[in-house]
């Protein structure tokens, strides 16, 4: 299933299958509560992993960079690279802060009322990300609000949904990965009787 593939891929990246099952269960709830639907979220915590955001990390930087996109999940993918590269490299330069504006998070902005002028460490990034996340900050909940209006309560009810499919599918997997086993048998043990039946097909 979607899900078993997900829990794969986190194992791979966190290096521990308990790391895995841990931040997908956090995204699954986080799905449930915004606009954001499950495998957005999940795109972007593989990207953020991949540059080396720590599993028990990775919860406040999604819910952090889903108040900076406004709850717009082309945003949010997008900010995760360029977060995740500022995180790899350890400094954000000008093209840095102007993909995160072009993203409308005025990142340079907050630096500046920091103090920080021209190049900016990891660190200085990240709080600044923590000021306009926080309560007074410029972003601060801006996903909860995006999640109140129309769509956002509609995608958040279709994320309920494809989430209790998921689970629902979870449960019979194993029953149907059994059922798919005996049908692969099956056509296996007949193979020499569809030979036969090719070859009268192809003579007549």
């Amino acid at each position: 299933s979607q899900m078993q593939r997900w829990n794969t891929n986190f194992t791979v990246l966190f290096h521990s299958a308990e790391k895995a099952r841990d931040v997908l269960q956090q995204i699954q709830e986080f799905a449930a509560a915004t606009p954001f639907e499950m495998q957005d979220l999940v795109g972007a915590a593989e990207r953020l992993a991949s540059y080396g955001v720590a599993a028990e990390d990775m919860l406040e930087t999604l819910r952090r960079l889903g108040d900076l996109s406004l709850g717009d999940s082309q945003k949010l993918n997008e900010l995760a690279i360029t977060y995740g590269q500022v995180m790899m490299k350890g400094r954000a330069d000008a093209m840095d802060l102007r993909e995160f504006a072009n993203r409308g998070a005025g990142v340079s902005q907050e630096l500046q009322r920091m103090g920080v002028v021209g190049v900016a460490s990891a660190d200085q990034v990240r709080e600044a990300i923590r000021r306009m996340t926080s309560e007074g900050g410029s972003h601060f909940e801006a996903t909860a609000r995006a999640a109140q209006d129309f769509e956002g309560k509609l995608s958040t009810l279709r994320d309920n949904w494809n989430i209790a499919k998921m689970s629902l599918g979870q449960g019979l997997n194993p029953a149907l990965e059994r059922m798919v086993d005996l049908l692969n048998g099956g056509i296996e043990g007949a193979s020499p009787l569809l030979s036969v039946f090719r070859t009268i097909g192809s003579v007549s």
